[in-house]
């Protein structure tokens, strides 16, 4: 067995899963070590039958004096009973609907059990208890128990039973951290801490693992924050000196104050932008809250200087509706602005638009006619020369890599990169964004949307079809549309979750007159495209989507968001959601409709009814459900970074000091390959010299 090994060849038991497996991204040995428990049940301590107390989780070991089967009288469920014994007593084990569990168990068979005992007529008894035949090696009672996230018929007991069967493989795992580092901090060694992680022997083999765990975490992200610096430092860009009285004279035209947050934002844009470095920034604002605005005053000030400017964007709808704000925000001044995208070249000069031929704009941006350029990712791609590219506006990308930057650098063909803003609507919260974008510096606009209703929002249960039903029909009436999003795009095996299949047939019947389309992202990007704009135009009433519209365009009359399995959601991403409805004259609403909400999943939803603070809520969500929610899995190394190691503000100082105490030292880490090797998967193909 290889770390590279296929997990599904580890056997039929293992390939049974294979599917729940591969949706939990464990494709090979070394996936599964990574997935790490998200909690523990201390069975460990084991006490006799005659001490275990009513209502007390419990962990008792002794022999299978009898076991038996029977159906109930009247609703004839199955019912399995034994008797267990260790001398001190006799205990009753319970279970319902478990017949095989005739044929497992047998008289003298040595059991641990596991449970909440309950005083019945019969004397102490558990009702359906975890169970475990007593061995060298437990893995589910009678030892601290390792909880792992699981997914469809992957159960939590048949996924420690794999961790368990691939256990050896972590004494194959390299040591990536320093040896003087490993020793100054009395950290266990890399394969031990995998193994105390799975299956620790003790709370304090565990706690030295968690701790080991979140050193490795917060030191790999340091480092590569450290690293991306030094190598961005390595490079040169075009200045652009802050012309004042033109931005004076822009921001005076407009028919509406700037806030504070975006006076500071684009101050310290414009000031950045004025150095020979490149500038690395990220701009976060909720969403509609100005930051295209922002980053239109840096392309004007970018043009003004003779440069020119690219604004990135993930779909073709919205690179259309940026190119339509940007013209509208710069009609007044002289510049040209092209929209570039697969299916569409298009220019504005002083608000006047027109199609163009792609051969000509290509030359007028090669030649430098053209300052400003509006398109999609595909522009990295194509034939596209610039004459002085000086600035690359991303939106809705947290991380634009350097070798993408030096891409668009070699196209400007002055052997520099270009200036780098990144924005994005997701809330970031301080202690997240010091340790997850240590390589940026941070802009926020912590405004809400000048003249901007908050969206109301009501959590609603799914047995209140009717509720659901005469929104969407009220909604249209008026003349609106709604946005109804799921967690899925089908169904999955014996997920619970939505899926936008489901609920667009049940919504065929529930609102048989209304125009329906569903859209999701695993459509190809000209098909989306298509159906946003139809949308956009009014064509549909309702969108069925994931959400692939989260990161999304502006549709002014959607007034409505519905989303359904509304537990499954982190609150930062709900609160993006409603987000985009309400953006005109109307006022929106959000309905959350759980599937089956937990008391505590209630409540974190109900947070939604009453805030409105984008930032607060991303609070809640990085103390409850971790980094990974905020950030999205995309964000590598982040998913298993625990709240608790990010507010540990001496662990991650720590952490900080002996990445930047190994780079001084050895900056392109030759003595480190291991460590260099994965920095290089986890952030990019970064070289340094």
């Amino acid at each position: 067995m290889q770390l590279s090994s296929p997990i599904n060849s580890l056997g039929p038991f293992v390939r049974r899963y294979g599917r729940e497996l591969a949706a939990l991204g464990i494709k090979t040995v070394g996936d599964a070590l990574a997935h790490y428990p998200f909690r523990y049940e201390d069975l460990s301590c084991i006490v006799k039958i005659a001490e275990a107390r009513p209502g007390e989780t419990t962990t008792v070991r002794g022999t299978l004096k009898s076991i038996g089967s029977f159906r109930t009288p009247r609703r004839k469920i199955f019912i399995v009973e034994a008797l267990l014994s260790d001398g001190s007593g006799n205990v009753l084990l319970t279970w319902f609907g478990q017949r095989h569990l005739i044929k497992v168990l047998k008289p003298g068979d040595e059991l641990l059990v596991s449970g909440t005992p309950e005083l019945g007529k019969r004397g102490i008894q558990f009702i359906s208890p975890v169970w475990e035949p007593a061995r060298d090696v437990q893995a589910h009672v009678g030892r601290i128990v390792p909880v792992y996230s699981v997914t469809g018929g992957l159960t939590p007991k048949a996924m420690r039973a794999i961790m368990l069967q691939l256990l050896p493989a972590a004494d194959l795992l390299q040591e990536i951290l320093p040896a003087d580092i490993v020793a100054r901090h009395a950290l266990p060694q890399r394969n031990e801490m995998a193994r105390a992680l799975h299956f620790p022997e003790s709370a304090e083999t565990l706690r030295a693992a968690e701790r080991r765990r979140d050193f490795e975490q917060l030191f790999l992200i340091s480092l590569g924050n450290a690293w991306l610096r030094a190598d961005l430092a390595r490079y040169s860009a075009t200045p652009i000196p802050f012309d004042q009285e033109t931005t004076k004279n822009f921001v005076s035209r407009l028919p509406f104050s700037l806030t504070d947050g975006q006076k500071k934002s684009a101050w310290q844009i414009l000031k950045d932008m004025s150095a020979s470095r490149p500038m690395n920034r990220l701009l976060d604002g909720d969403v509609g809250s100005g930051k295209t605005l922002v980053a239109a005053i840096a392309a004007l000030n970018a043009a003004r200087a003779g440069a020119q400017s690219v604004f990135l964007v993930p779909t073709g709808v919205l690179a259309l509706q940026h190119f339509e704000t940007l013209s509208r925000y710069l009609s007044e001044v002289k510049i040209n602005i092209a929209l570039l995208t697969a299916s569409t070249a298009r220019e504005s000069q002083a608000g006047r638009v027109a199609d163009v031929g792609r051969a000509k704009l290509l030359e007028e941006i090669q030649s430098g006619a053209v300052s400003l350029v509006v398109g999609t990712h595909a522009l990295l791609e194509e034939k596209v020369s610039f004459a002085q590219l000086a600035l690359t506006v991303v939106d809705e990308q947290h991380r634009f890599g350097v070798a993408q930057r030096k891409a668009l650098g070699e196209k400007a063909g002055a052997g520099r990169l270009p200036h780098l803003l990144s924005m994005t609507a997701t809330p970031i919260p301080r202690t997240l964004s010091l340790t997850a974008f240590g390589d940026l510096d941070l802009s926020v606009i912590p405004e809400r949307p000048p003249g901007r209703l908050p969206v109301k929002t009501t959590v609603v249960s799914r047995d209140k079809k009717t509720v659901l039903t005469a929104a969407l029909n009220q909604t249209v009436k008026d003349g609106h549309q709604a946005f109804v999003v799921c967690p899925r795009i089908a169904e999955e095996g014996a997920s619970s979750r939505r899926s936008v299949e489901l609920v667009a047939k049940e919504l065929k019947t529930m609102v048989p007159k209304l125009r329906l389309a569903t859209l999701h992202g695993k459509m190809k990007a000209e098909k989306k495209d298509e159906l946003m704009s139809a949308f956009v135009a009014g064509k549909h009433d309702i969108l069925i989507s994931t959400t692939v519209i989260e990161v999304g365009v502006d549709v002014p009359n959607a007034t409505l968001m519905v989303v359904e399995g509304a537990e499954h959601f982190g609150l930062a991403q709900l609160h993006q959601l409603r987000g985009r409805v309400g953006r005109g004259s109307a006022p929106g609403v959000c309905l959350l409709i759980p599937d089956q909400a937990s008391p505590d999943s209630y409540r974190r939803l109900k947070l939604l009814e009453c805030c409105y603070d984008g930032w607060r809520l991303a609070e809640a969500d990085l103390r409850e459900r971790g980094p990974g929610e905020i950030l999205g899995t995309a964000q590598t190394g982040f998913s298993e970074l625990s709240a608790a190691a990010l507010q540990n503000t001496a662990l991650r100082e720590t952490a900080n000091e002996e990445a930047r105490r190994l780079l001084a030292a050895d900056p392109a880490l030759t003595r480190s390959p291991a460590l260099a090797a994965l920095l290089t998967v986890r952030f990019g193909k970064v070289q340094l010299s």
